[in-house]
């Protein structure tokens, strides 16, 4: 009985019937019965025992109303009053497979897919309009003779392949596509070269990898500093220039220029000496109370 309840999922009307026979005990009929109330518990089942019975179950399926399901109303279907299949010329195999129906709710798309179930989904090829096999009002013979001399089947579509839908229904995976791979001496020594470098403005006596670590917009601002007092000093006379160069050189004295590369983040304790890092930060420490002294010394003066 299961079988029947999934075969009949999402019709718009079905009608259960029993055949009943006379040798047929009651137990028996409602165990049936039982059975199909269980699996399609909304349904009403009618008993085809008598001829009342079989009125009713006509009286039935003339007033019951159809069901919307709406997977079938935004989709186009077709049930196959004809269907014929053409082998390719040079294949026992494959072929075009034609079946002519009603098509109902949705008009189908040529360039689309059609299901056929239990087969597959398939590419359309072309779509005809056959003449009306069961044609609601019979027409009269000299009309028929008339419509004799026309073509019975019109084109309306053909499929073009450039608007196909494809029938790969998944990606296709790539196995190469977690793979991960060493870099080769070419990429290495390219990656190297492309390093960027880094021209900074540092005390003197700063290492190379100390360097690397100082924020460059700490060398920007000594930049524009030194601009801003190279146009000072182009505006005052000489003699002037002289006795306040003095410091200045002094200053110029403990900076110097490094060029250094960017430092990856993996890099960033290895190869350090503490040692050497304590003694770094002792002199700028003294360097920094000097400088503030010099400056504040200049300003009461």
């Amino acid at each position: 009985m299961p079988n029947v309840a999934d075969f009949c999922l999402g019709r718009t009307g079905i009608v259960l019937r029993v055949l009943t026979v006379y040798s047929t005990s009651l137990k028996s009929e409602r165990h049936v019965q039982s059975k199909l109330c269980k699996s399609l518990p909304e349904e009403e089942v009618f008993k085809l025992r008598t001829t009342i019975d079989a009125f009713n179950v006509l009286r039935h399926v003339g007033t019951q109303k159809q069901r919307a399901v709406s997977y079938t109303d935004k989709r186009g279907h077709l049930l196959g009053e004809e269907v014929k299949f053409k082998y390719n010329e040079n294949s026992t195999e494959l072929g075009t497979l034609m079946i002519s129906g009603y098509l109902k709710n949705v008009p189908l798309s040529v360039n689309g897919l059609v299901h056929i179930p239990k087969l597959g989904d398939f590419q359309i090829s072309q779509i005809d309009a056959p003449g009306d096999p069961y044609p609601v009002e019979k027409k009269l013979k000299k009309d028929c003779n008339a419509m004799d001399d026309e073509p019975s089947t019109r084109v309306l579509a053909r499929a073009d392949p450039g608007k196909q839908e494809s029938l790969e229904s998944e990606n296709i995976l790539d196995p190469m596509d977690a793979e991960q791979t060493w870099p080769t001496e070419e990429e290495l020594a390219e990656a190297k070269a492309q390093r960027k470098k880094i021209v900074k403005r540092v005390p003197k006596g700063t290492s190379e990898y100390q360097a690397a670590w100082i924020p460059d917009e700490d060398g920007e601002e000594l930049s524009e500093c030194s601009s801003d007092e190279s146009e000072d000093e182009m505006s005052v006379d000489e003699a002037q220039s002289e006795t306040d160069s003095g410091p200045d050189a002094e200053d110029e004295e403990e900076y110097e220029t490094i060029t250094v590369s960017e430092v990856p983040d993996e890099r960033y304790d290895e190869n350090i000496d503490m040692t050497e890092e304590k003694e770094a930060m002792e002199n700028l420490k003294s360097m920094f109370i000097e400088y503030t002294y010099i400056t504040l010394f200049n300003m009461y003066y």
